[in-house]
């Protein structure tokens, strides 16, 4: 059970309160606000010639109808979104391994699956992005960390195509995203937008159905991820009547319903009490388990530390550090140990090899002078008796956020 709701809560409808009608069809278009939560060209974008502002039907994908709109490089695109999206038939699976859509020949499992190179975002004379590279991993689970006003939203609606960059570029699987390869991407904006009229389960299968997913398939997936988290006697209700954290576990359902191979979640945790945070953390290290990657927008540093395998940190539009969290970790815990024992501080910091010392509880934080090496303490504090552990420090994300970005800031 991922998501727990009281049975008093004053939001909630009795199971023998029914509305609507299942089988009705959705809008063909959906609204402004939706469109983004979805991957789809916002009104007033420019569109491909094989996207249209209608929802394309599951039979148009390859079609030869399709094909001579697409022109080549347009029939690969709509027959991978096919063979990604096809189902024979659902039997309950809600976290199954992704359909991988391959790059071109050669590639394989250990390239990334996401390379951002060289991009570049300008509005006037602001710079919103500035020349920045970095590779998210396969398998991955991806942080993409930084002060507001840093460049994060921007570099992912670049990802998304909701705006263009100015220079470089955006590959997913080593080929160029374009408006229909983005839609092999989950995508949950910051902004959430739901169309508030249209009714839960036809918002879904809406949402299903422009991401290549046939009608009645989207409605099984649906429904399933109804009951998951335990909506599904809001399925005939208007989007208006839940509640603000329901209408989030909602959006986040339409952002996996095509089981994509790149989950991006923008602030994800926004809005969520202590319960249902700690059911998405459960959702998305499950989905990571089944091998789907995922890129992690938040300022939430202590979710960063505990889901993610790799960061990049941006600060005034460049990344300041970027790789694997546990490499960064070491490099910014330094020439520091932790050690407990029957020492005393004072003793401790007269001793050749030390700079300085730090009392952490029943603990202390020996830094070492920088020519010094640990062997040195060690053998000093053998000598002195009463030690009891001894170890490297692993400074916390937020200390190593905090020092990097004052470092940058004292590097003007």
């Amino acid at each position: 059970m991922l998501f727990l709701m009281h049975a008093n809560s004053p939001n909630r409808i009795p199971n023998n309160v029914k509305g609507g009608n299942l089988g009705e069809r959705a809008p063909v278009h959906p609204p402004h606000a939706t469109r983004e939560a979805a991957g789809v060209p916002s009104a007033g974008s420019q569109l491909s010639p094989v996207t249209s502002a209608r929802p394309r039907r599951w039979c148009d994908a390859g079609s030869p109808e399709a094909d001579q709109k697409a022109g080549a490089q347009g029939r690969q695109s709509t027959r991978n979104i096919c063979q990604y999206s096809d189902s024979d038939g659902f039997d309950g699976t809600l976290l199954e391994k992704p359909r991988i859509i391959h790059g071109p020949t050669g590639r394989n499992m250990s390239d990334p699956i996401l390379e951002i190179s060289n991009v570049s975002k300008r509005y006037g004379d602001v710079t919103a992005v500035d020349d920045l590279s970095f590779d998210v991993p396969r398998g991955s689970v991806f942080g993409l960390l930084g002060p507001n006003g840093a460049g994060k939203s921007t570099t992912i609606r670049m990802i998304m195509r909701i705006i263009m960059s100015d220079e470089g570029e955006i590959r997913l699987d080593g080929i160029p995203v374009d408006d229909d390869r983005r839609r092999l991407i989950g995508y949950l904006p910051e902004e959430r937008g739901l169309y508030k009229k249209m009714k839960v389960l036809e918002h879904l299968v809406y949402l299903g159905t422009i991401r290549g997913i046939r009608p009645g398939e989207a409605k099984k997936r649906s429904m399933a991820w109804l009951e998951k988290f335990e909506l599904t006697d809001w399925a005939t209700n208007k989007v208006e009547d839940l509640s603000k954290g329901m209408q989030q576990k909602v959006q986040l359902i339409g952002t996996i319903l095509h089981r994509p191979q790149l989950l991006i979640l923008d602030e994800p945790f926004s809005g969520l009490d202590p319960i249902n945070t700690r059911a998405l953390k459960d959702l998305l290290a499950a989905m990571s388990d089944e091998g789907v990657t995922i890129v992690l927008s938040t300022h939430v540093l202590p979710q960063v530390d505990e889901l993610c395998t790799h960061i990049c940190l941006i600060n005034r539009a460049r990344a300041l550090l970027n790789g694997k969290l546990e490499d960064i970790r070491q490099e910014y815990g330094g020439n520091v140990w932790r050690i407990a024992g029957d020492l005393d501080q004072n003793a401790l910091a007269e001793l050749p090899a030390v700079e300085n010392v730090h009392a952490l509880g029943d603990e202390m934080l020996v830094e070492l002078k920088q020519d010094s090496r640990p062997r040195e303490l060690l053998q000093a504090l053998a000598a002195h008796g009463g030690l009891e552990s001894f170890t490297r420090f692993v400074p916390g994300l937020e200390n190593i956020f905090i020092r990097a970005v004052e470092e940058d800031r004292h590097a003007e």
